[in-house]
């Protein structure tokens, strides 16, 4: 069986994505700077490998989101 090694592993989190209409508790694989798997916390089939995972037990993961705020400096121009 392959092992999926991933460079992040946030597990048992509610993943909250309202593009792809996911609100569900799931685990999220990374591979920088991807996320590259977002899949079911009870699924014994898969094999996962991290050195670092986060438990996110009772928190929300929102895959996406981003930082709009920036600095505008005209005199920079």
């Amino acid at each position: 069986m392959d092992v999926n090694r991933y460079d992040l592993l946030i597990k048992n989190g509610i993943v909250y994505d309202p593009v792809k209409n996911l609100n569900v508790k799931a685990d999220v694989g990374v591979v920088e700077p991807n996320i590259a798997e977002i899949f079911n916390p009870s699924d014994m089939t898969a094999r996962i490998c991290s050195d670092n995972i986060i438990d996110a037990e009772g928190y929300y993961v929102v895959p996406g989101l981003i930082d709009f705020h920036s600095q505008y400096n005209e005199a920079a121009l």
